[in-house]
């Protein structure tokens, strides 16, 4: 009997099957927990805050609480959730709080995540250093004056 063409197809859909379980498998594999390097902080305090604030408002996190020099933020998806520290004084950094669904744990003393806790915190801290880079690029123009009495005005 000749062999249909769905027959035929039959080892490359299983190879196909085969390589999307497997990367799947391999995206759920716990990765150690990594978080980002500190970035310099702004000129201020008050001007990190904002910096920070702006970078979480941005990316969807909501703050849970906040007090001088440390905001605790929360990310919510639908069957997760991670919270992470944002600590600043004369630098910025990011750390882990806790997690929930994210696979949270050890593997031989290391502490492992799932792959989308690092991409995210790292999104973050990014975001966080692009705030504050414009920051220090906004406080370095100099004031805009008005000019002298009788001058032509541009057009």
């Amino acid at each position: 009997m000749p062999k249909t063409t769905a027959s035929k197809c039959a080892p490359a859909r299983l190879l196909l099957v085969s390589l999307a379980l497997a990367a799947a498998a391999a995206c759920a594999t716990p990765k150690p927990l990594v978080d980002p390097a500190p970035i310099a902080a702004a000129e201020t305090p008050a001007q990190t805050r904002v910096a920070i604030l702006r970078a979480l408002i941005e990316n969807d996190w909501k703050v849970e609480s906040e007090q001088p020099g440390e905001i605790i933020a929360r990310y919510d998806k639908t069957r997760w959730n991670m919270v992470v520290a944002v600590d600043y004084t004369e630098q910025v950094s990011v750390r882990y709080v806790r997690s929930e669904n994210l696979e949270y744990g050890t593997s031989n003393g290391t502490p492992v995540i799932h792959g989308s806790y690092n991409k995210r915190v790292r999104r973050l801290s990014n975001e966080i250093g692009t705030e504050i880079a414009i920051l220090r690029a906004t406080n370095a123009l100099p004031p805009v004056a008005a000019p002298p009495p009788g001058a032509a005005r541009p057009q």
